[in-house]
């Protein structure tokens, strides 16, 4: 039977360097807000934040009742020198300071109505005071400042177009497979 990987040899296998941000893109595990996560081992050992275990094997262990907060506010980033440690406070302080927030009643408002973005901005490609500003990023560390990285989606947002291949891709071959044809 084959040895088992370390936690730190499963880290490393994720871990996609991006030399124009510098940025150690997480290939593995994201959860539903678009972190990396990675498998502590076993069963029922859990699942650790792929940013806070890379702060760890780097830097030591993190003190109680602190976080580990993004320089570069990519949440797939793992590179330690992107990384620094402070309260829930100070990672309020820097979202505000770098404009990636949206004030309490717009907020509120999004999530009751469902207002989406105006027909009007998405055509002119403008960007609205609502929905802050666009992405640099897709959610897995493509440039989305190249336009041959982007195509607009059918409810005119902007769609990564590797990611876009890739899950066409997937689909594909998951069809392929089901109907026995591959």
């Amino acid at each position: 039977m084959p040895k088992r990987k370390t936690i730190e040899e499963r880290f490393w296998l994720y871990v996609n360097p991006e030399p124009n941000t510098g940025c150690w893109l997480w290939d593995g595990y994201l959860d539903g807000r678009g972190y990396g996560r990675l498998g502590k081992g076993g069963r029922s050992g859990g699942l650790i934040g792929a940013h806070r275990f890379s702060w760890e094997l780097c830097n030591g262990s993190i003190p109680e009742g602190l976080s580990v907060l993004h320089k570069c506010d990519i949440p797939i980033c793992v590179n330690p020198e992107h990384l620094f440690i402070g309260t829930q406070q100070d990672n309020i302080d820097d979202m505000i300071k770098k404009g990636r927030h949206l004030e309490g009643r717009r907020r509120s408002a999004i999530k009751r109505t469902g207002v989406k973005k105006p027909e009007s901005a998405i055509r002119r490609g403008e960007n609205h005071p609502m929905f802050g500003k666009r992405k640099m990023i897709c959610k897995n560390g493509h440039d989305l400042t190249n336009q041959h990285n982007v195509f607009m989606g059918t409810d005119g947002a902007r769609r990564c177009l590797i990611c876009h291949k890739k899950r066409s891709l997937v689909s594909h071959y998951k069809a392929k497979l089901k109907g026995g044809k591959l």
